[in-house]
């Protein structure tokens, strides 16, 4: 006799994580938390990853164990959870005033409007001085790139050409100026 499987529906769907909650969701958890040293997004995270077997259980091809899939599936959630904190942390200066705000527009692209820097006077010069100096602390390439786009206004095209890079590296390139500049900056901010 042949068995037939059928569609898993909600109440199966349910044994399904009950199950897998009994047999490997302490597992789950304390592999979470160990990762992430968050219990709360630890839970969450086992959740989403519980979710995410529920949705792409009929590609599990028992080629290993349930537990080991289920941990894969954790594994790419915390790394989702990785990223999803590096975007997020705040970046403030000691006084509890946004540097970011004060230095980059909404986009993570620096402000070329001088009004949009501190009012006072003294406060340009020192963040003009401040920033010299994050720039002078940059290596040679990544000065290169962020002072022909932010300094002198070049284009993509034009930069890429000038350098002989594409474009996508050059994206990649400014990434790595305006993180480094940033913690530059708060470094010296912050002495």
């Amino acid at each position: 006799m042949i068995a037939t499987i059928e569609p898993a529906g909600p109440r199966q769907q349910t044994r399904t994580v009950e199950r897998w909650l009994d047999e490997h969701g302490d597992y789950l958890y304390r592999f979470a938390v160990s990762k992430l040293r968050d219990r709360t997004n630890a839970e969450d995270t086992v959740q989403e990853t519980l979710l995410a077997a529920i949705r792409s259980y009929d590609s599990f091809s028992d080629r290993s164990a349930e537990r080991t899939w289920l941990t894969g599936i954790l594994k790419h959630k915390i790394a989702d959870q990785y990223r999803s904190m590096f975007r997020e942390l705040p970046f403030v200066d000691p006084i509890g005033n946004e540097i970011e705000s004060k230095v980059f527009d909404a986009d993570g692209h620096w402000r070329t409007n001088t009004r949009d820097l501190p009012s006072r006077e003294f406060e340009q010069k020192e963040m003009i001085r401040s920033l010299r100096t994050a720039v002078a602390c940059l290596p040679r390439r990544l000065a290169v790139v962020w002072t022909l786009r932010e300094i002198e206004g070049m284009g993509t095209t034009d930069i890429c050409s000038l350098l002989s890079i594409s474009p996508e590296y050059l994206f990649v390139l400014l990434h790595r100026a305006r993180l480094r500049l940033r913690s530059l900056l708060a470094l010296h901010l912050a002495s």
